[in-house]
């Protein structure tokens, strides 16, 4: 942080003032009639200049870890989708469950480029996927129920899915595909009245208040909320004399507790020997549990070389997939590319082989091809016996 940033903050500290924005990919939308003084930034950044993946870590990673490792798999993403060498990513995520994260990323530089003319005094703060302003904007209107939370811009749709108090997926960014995915679902859908950029805007400049697990900001830019002094600690700061003497009088209790302390880490000791005893019987059984359940797979073979016949011929030939996963028991998972993501849909649907066939990501268009990426899980159904 250089010298005038902190000096911006210091004005701002003194002379409140935040201030919305979000960026649509062609340009910025700003609130109108605010003033030029030093203020906070929030930026809320439309899904569809970004990329969107559900990426799994290793339980073993540590938490500080978590970031590092999802921007290297993001960068490594970029490096196949820009088809440039070098990129350096930047992520946003939130977690969806037994280390799972669905991770909005873009690279470095774009954002770097896109600030680069707004106001000096205008310090970012904050840049976040619209969801989260989205978010911010229905929470201070009341409890949120389960459903599809959406605006639709005149470039794109932002949306996310709530359910059972937490945010759980993102809607497509494209509208012929959200209304797609909307179609096959049961949950309500919630749009405000209000014009959808108002929205964003607003909803922008409330991300601070929103509970800090549901803040997903990128970690270049993470949310940097105005610090709060409360009057009595500054006065509190007036009698250091006050608590020296406290802290003399203090003293014998401070040496009572510490030989407590001593008597307590003896018997933890003790505890943990026993903890690691039972944490070694618990590692064995789950160890037998996992050679059960692999056995089992291998039991219970699925029919990947019909599945394969059938996607040959049912994709379109403009159509083509550069990755195929298959996730035991019953689920394929399939990236490409095509003219028509939601033809490609249609096909796999009517298929008898398949079931529940849907996107698991925002739909994008490759700029080099024209083509529009995407990413689907279907399930296999089961041969009769």
């Amino acid at each position: 942080m250089d010298f005038w940033r902190y000096w911006y903050l210091t004005q701002e500290f003194l002379r409140p003032f935040s201030l919305g924005a979000f960026y649509d990919g062609e340009g910025f939308h700003f609130e109108k009639n605010f003033p030029s003084r030093p203020g906070r930034l929030y930026i809320a950044v439309s899904h569809a200049c970004l990329y969107f993946q559900v990426m799994r870590l290793p339980a073993s990673i540590p938490q500080n870890k978590i970031v590092p490792a999802l921007n290297l798999e993001a960068s490594r993403l970029l490096t196949l989708l820009e088809g440039r060498e070098g990129l350096e990513a930047t992520s946003a995520f939130f977690p969806l469950q037994e280390q799972a994260f669905l991770v909005a990323f873009r690279e470095k530089a774009f954002f770097e480029e896109i600030f680069r003319d707004l106001p000096k005094t205008w310090i970012v703060c904050g840049v976040f996927p619209a969801w989260v302003a989205l978010l911010a904007w229905f929470y201070q209107k009341g409890p949120l129920k389960d459903g599809f939370y959406l605006v639709r811009t005149p470039k794109a749709v932002e949306g996310f899915q709530w359910k059972e108090g937490k945010v759980v997926g993102v809607l497509p960014s494209s509208w012929p595909a959200a209304q797609a995915f909307l179609a096959k679902q049961e949950a309500p859908t919630y749009e405000p009245s209000e014009r959808a950029i108002e929205v964003l805007l607003k909803g922008a400049k409330l991300v601070p208040k929103l509970p800090g697990p549901w803040i997903a900001a990128f970690d270049a830019y993470p949310l940097s909320i105005r610090p709060h002094i409360s009057k009595k600690a500054l006065a509190l700061w007036l009698f250091p004399l006050l608590f020296l003497g406290l802290g003399l009088g203090l003293a014998p209790i401070e040496e009572n507790l510490k030989r407590q302390e001593k008597a307590l880490d003896k018997q933890i000791s003790l505890y943990r020997i026993e903890l690691g005893k039972f944490e070694a019987a618990l590692k064995q059984q789950k160890a037998y549990e996992d050679l059960a359940r692999e056995i089992q797979s291998y039991t219970e073979r699925p029919p990947l070389l019909k599945a394969l016949a059938e996607m040959a011929r049912l994709l379109p030939q403009d159509t083509w997939v550069r990755k195929l996963e298959f996730r035991s028991p019953d689920t394929l998972q399939i990236w490409g590319e095509s003219s028509n993501t939601l033809a490609v849909i249609k096909r796999l649907e009517a298929s008898p082989i398949f079931k529940d066939v849907k996107v698991i990501s925002s739909v994008t268009k490759n700029p080099r091809t024209g083509k529009e990426n995407f990413a689907i899980r279907m399930l296999l159904v089961k041969p009769p016996s």
